[in-house]
Formats: C-alpha cells, structure tokens, sequence
C-alpha cells in the first residue's frame, strides 16, 4: 500500500518542483511601482555631493550635470555638459522591515541605480548615511 503511494508520489514530484520555482520568481510583494505622478518629470540639477569620508562638494548653477526625467518614463543624464546616459527609468516603493519603513528606488534601464528622496524641488539620489554619498539636485 505505501509502494504505491510513494510511486505516485513520486509520479508528480517533477510537477511539484517546476510549481515551487514558478511560486518562488513571482516579483517581491514589497516592491510598488509608482506612478509618473511622483513629481519626478522634469529636469533636474547637480547642487550639491555629500557624505562618504567627509565629503562635501557644492555645485553653482549651469554646471551642466542633470537629469531629464520625462512623463513618458525615458530619461536622460548629462554630466558636465556630457551625454553619459539615457534610456528608460522606474521608481518603485519598496519595505525593509516592517511595512511601515517605506523608501524610492530608481531604477535605470530596469537595474537599480540607488535610492531617493523626493521633495517638491528637491531631489536626493544615494545614501544620505554617514558612510553614504548623496548627490543632491534642484529642479531646474
């Protein structure tokens, strides 16, 4: 009586296995995309570098390092007057945690770039830790 339980159990372990692989790459629940309503759109520029080992740079204005982020999710980035980037961007919600710890990924041509802080005319992309750098652009 066990053989043949154990024969059918076996029958369908491959179906199991290829179940539990399809369960396990579903996307991570704690990840949101957001909307184009986030504020995003809009270009913005390099004002300031901060954190890492001290240190603390301040950029004036036209230093020609910014970002183009379009409502229809494309993007652009420019590094002293210098195409260095552009393609296709996403801002996601992710927890760490609890649910209650929510923070924005940008994500650029569909790989993380870093975390941000988003402020009406203020944009802060990196880590704003003591060991972190944190680049901080104004809306142009």
């Amino acid at each position: 009586m066990y053989d043949n339980k154990l024969k059918k159990m076996k029958k369908h372990l491959p179906l199991l296995l290829v179940l539990i692989m399809a369960i396990s790459c579903k996307k991570d629940k704690n990840e949101q995309p957001v909307q184009a309503s986030t504020g995003l759109a809009g270009k913005w520029e390099l004002r300031r570098e901060s954190g890492g080992l001290g240190a603390d740079r301040i950029y004036g204005a036209g230093n020609g390092t910014t970002f183009q982020f379009n409502a229809d999710s494309t993007f652009i980035q420019y590094t002293t007057f210098q195409l260095t980037n552009q393609g296709v961007y996403s801002v996601v919600v992710q927890t760490a945690g609890t649910p209650q710890f929510k923070f924005l990924v940008l994500y650029l041509n569909h790989k993380v770039y870093n975390g941000i802080d988003l402020r009406p005319d203020t944009l802060i992309i990196g880590n704003t830790a003591s060991d972190g750098i944190a680049y901080t652009y104004l809306r142009q």
